[in-house]
This record gives structure tokens, sequence and C-alpha cells, in this order.
């Protein structure tokens, strides 16, 4: 019986060696680059604001750790980039009620990628959808041109990291790991951030009680390729 327990906890830590040592090699996040131009912490009303992501398909993976374990060929995965877009200098007592609203604050214009405009029953407001691939490349552009004063932070976040489409097949990946998308916008240069703490809305501050606690779910601005900016 003892010999029978001895081999038992054996394999047990065998396997949950081969278990982490895979989990250690598996591409689980990738980041994606947005570019805004012009990189302005100040616009006016009218004009003409760029943004672009655009990036091929081999891409470096970070597993569990965040650590780079390599470049690794995405080639067939279905991006699915979400565009939010909030106002910060406006007090909102209900959490609830910090929606993504592109109404009554900018035009947006479509340029590249499959993408649309929609509005739930909720009262939100976001653009989503998936990226034009050409070739090896995968592309995204839009136009947004305030037409209301204000400070506003848009969020660039992906359907992928929620429900099913986080499961897809790619080379590396491990059983059951999911695919979790990050954005990193003007290579984190210019991104205005701090306007997140000169909100009078607490909500918008970490640093503060019942604050801001990264895109409404669990990720830091940065991660979310978090862009700050006024309209005067």
């Amino acid at each position: 019986m003892k010999s029978i327990i001895i081999v038992l906890g054996f394999l047990l830590a065998f396997n949950a060696m081969n278990c982490c040592k895979d989990v250690e090699n598996c591409p689980r996040f990738f980041t994606l680059p947005v570019s805004i131009t012009p990189a302005r912490d100040t616009y006016n009303i009218g004009d003409t604001i760029k943004i672009v992501s655009e990036f091929s398909n081999q891409l470096i993976g970070l597993n569990i750790e965040q650590k780079e374990i390599g470049t690794f060929d995405m080639h067939g995965i279905k991006w699915k980039p979400v565009i939010s877009y909030y106002k910060l200098d406006t007090i909102i007592p209900n959490r609830d009620d910090h929606k993504p609203l592109f109404e009554g604050f900018a035009n947006v214009h479509i340029l590249t990628g499959v993408l649309k405009k929609e509005f739930f029953s909720n009262g939100s407001e976001q653009i989503y959808g998936e990226y034009s691939s050409i070739s090896n490349f995968n592309y995204l552009s839009i136009y947004i041109i305030p037409i209301k004063k204000g400070s506003f932070y848009i969020e660039f976040d992906s359907d992928n990291n929620y429900g099913t489409l986080g499961f897809q097949e790619y080379p590396g990946v491990c059983d059951n790991e999911k695919l979790y998308v990050y954005y990193k916008t003007n290579e984190g240069q210019n991104t205005n951030l701090h306007y997140l703490k000169e909100s009078p809305d607490p909500y918008w501050d970490r640093s503060r009680p019942n604050g801001y606690t990264g895109d409404i779910h669990t990720k830091d601005p940065e991660e979310t390729g978090g862009y700050c900016f006024k309209v005067e």
C-alpha cells in the first residue's frame, strides 16, 4: 500500500511539473499596437483625430507570467477590437452609468476594418468588429472628430478577452488556455493618462475609494491602450 501511495505521489508531482512547464511555454497574452495622430493633450472642436492599428501575423507572445517567450504565427486568428469613448469631466454617482458613449461627443468615420458603431439596450455605445486582413497584415483605422468640449478617455479592448472567442487554435497554444489581447498606444508615450486622476469623478482614479478598476472589468489603462485628451 505504501509503495502505491509513493508511485501515485510521484505521478501527481510529475504531471504537475509538466503542467507548469507547459503553461510557462504557452503564449497567452498578445499586445497589439495603436497609433493616434496627431498625438496631443488638447484638441479643438472639429479637429480630426486619426486612430490606426496595424500589425503583422508574427506576434510576440507572453506566457501566464507575462514573460516574452518568442514570436508566433497568428495567421487566421479572429481579432475582435472594441473601441469605447468616455467623458471624464462629469461626476456620475452610479458606477453602472459609466457607459462608453460616442453619441453627442464626436463624429466617427470608419476608414478600414470590418467595423460598425453599435448602440446597445443598456445605453452604451461602442465601435467593434474585426480587422481587415491583407496578405500577412491586419488593418484598422478610424477618424474621430470632436464636436463638444470636455475631457475624454478612449479605451481599446477586445472581445477576444471574453466568452469563447479567446479559445482559438494557434501555434504553441496549450489546452484550455485562452488568448488575451492587450493594446499599447503610441508605444506607451504621450497617452495623457494623468487626466484620469484629474477627473472630479473618483471612479476614474484607482488610488481613491471606489475608484477606477481598469477597463470596467480587470485591466489597467496601460493594458487597454488608454488615451486621454481635452477638447477646447
